[in-house]
């Protein structure tokens, strides 16, 4: 088999795996699953509910009506993590889900509103905040083994 055709088997796979993760509730779009699975996760752990996908500044609200911004990120063995861009701050705490290629969770962190500013940095090219993980640790709830117990 050449390299063109082990790619077009591979591809094809995929697209078959994203078909059927695109059957399961937890995943509503055709992105990559790990935003999905991550706000389901925060979601579960937490006692919460997943907002609609056009709630703007939050993906998560507890029980209590605090609302949670939830950023999934896959550790590939380097601490220098970093979220995607948070846009707007209209949330009260942001969740950090940190787990493996394979999905399992090496990490959580729940970062307190008033702190994200601190423990990020402003791109402009983005719009948007991005949270250092290594300097959100000091100042964030560990809900780690909240997400392991309903994952791993």
């Amino acid at each position: 088999m050449t390299d063109m055709q082990t790619l077009r088997v591979l591809l094809d796979e995929y697209a078959e795996v994203r078909r059927r993760l695109s059957q399961h509730p937890w995943i509503r779009n055709n992105n990559a699953p790990l935003g999905d699975v991550a706000e389901n996760l925060v979601a579960e752990a937490l006692g919460g509910t997943v907002a609609d996908n056009n709630a703007k500044g939050y993906d998560v609200e507890l029980s209590g009506g605090q609302l949670i911004q939830v950023k999934g990120i896959t550790y590939r063995g380097k601490d220098n993590l970093v979220t995607s861009a948070i846009r707007s701050l209209d949330f009260d705490s942001v969740a950090i889900v940190i787990c493996e290629p394979d999905f399992s969770v090496v990490e959580g962190l729940l970062v307190p509103k008033d702190k994200v500013v601190e423990v990020s940095r402003f791109h402009k090219t983005l719009n948007g905040y991005q949270i250092k993980v290594r300097q959100a640790r000091p100042v964030a709830l560990d809900i780690t083994d909240e997400l392991r117990s309903v994952w791993n």
